[in-house]
């Protein structure tokens, strides 16, 4: 847990933070900026986020349908 989220670590290193919003939920990734976005998914929150990119999710069948390719981006 960090900032009360469930945040998810690798050596050490925060990797991604389950967040949730008034309107969606997000998985935060916090260097996303580094990852290849081949599907064209992650989203840079505002423009004073330098590195962290976002998935937004907005109901659990959008989870379901990208079950893959969240893990692949995890």
């Amino acid at each position: 847990m960090k900032w009360g989220k469930p945040c998810y670590k690798f050596q050490e290193r925060n990797i991604v933070l389950i967040h949730g919003f008034k309107e969606y939920c997000a998985l935060l990734f916090f260097n996303g900026a580094l990852l290849k976005d081949t599907h064209g998914i992650l989203i840079q929150q505002t423009e004073n986020v330098q590195a962290g990119r976002q998935i937004r999710f907005t109901g659990v069948q959008e989870i379901v349908e990208m079950e893959a390719i969240l893990k692949a981006y995890i």
